[in-house]
């Protein structure tokens, strides 16, 4: 895909959802007919701080890296490049690990609700890059990017005892998190051999 576009997806996704969460938890408690909808105070500022840390400084420093120390930047780059994809998958195993008993107990009764959710964003994000006339990369990454969710912030809104303090509420999340990474792996899979 197109890296440049994918990191600028992610940066403005991450700092939008600090002001959208917010509306989109009330609607969310009022639609489903669950009380206390005016209760759920979202910690605007803490989540604001950690889409900065998390998200931003690294970027800059990355940005910075490149500008001044071009040469040790790409040797960097080489290195990290056989590293990343095996460290994110051990990153997702541990994290499944964790939650199997969740998941397990769970998966059946959710796992088509959200597939179905997933492939209805990526062929969305498809139909709107080839509606603006996007080339092949950039179709990809907006594809990508549409599916790949921030779980570990829905996970963490739901189990923070200053947000929601309900467990239950971060299923969705979790089997989320799993069938993202199949989806999007057999899609990244199928593009590599789709390629002429």
């Amino acid at each position: 895909g197109d890296v440049p576009l994918s990191v600028t997806l992610t940066v403005l996704s991450s700092i939008i959802t600090v002001f959208t969460i917010p509306p989109v938890l009330l609607y969310a408690f009022d639609a489903a007919g669950l009380g206390g909808a005016g209760a759920v105070k979202l910690p605007v500022g803490q989540l604001l701080v950690q889409n900065v840390v998390l998200v931003l400084l690294p970027v800059l420093l990355g940005m910075a890296v490149r500008r001044f120390w071009a040469d040790w930047a790409q040797k960097a780059k080489k290195r990290l490049d056989k590293v990343a994809f095996p460290a994110l998958l051990v990153l997702a195993a541990v994290f499944f690990a964790a939650n199997r008993q969740i998941i397990v107990q769970h998966f059946v009764s959710l796992v088509w609700m959200v597939s179905a959710l997933i492939l209805a964003a990526m062929a969305l994000g498809a139909l709107l890059a080839a509606v603006f006339g996007l080339p092949g990369r950039q179709r990809r990454t907006i594809v990508i990017e549409v599916g790949m969710q921030n779980s570990a912030q829905a996970i963490a809104v739901a189990g923070s005892p200053f947000v929601l303090n309900n467990e239950a509420f971060a299923l969705p999340a979790v089997i989320y998190a799993l069938m993202m990474n199949v989806i999007l792996l057999a899609y990244i899979g199928w593009c590599r051999l789709a390629k002429p």
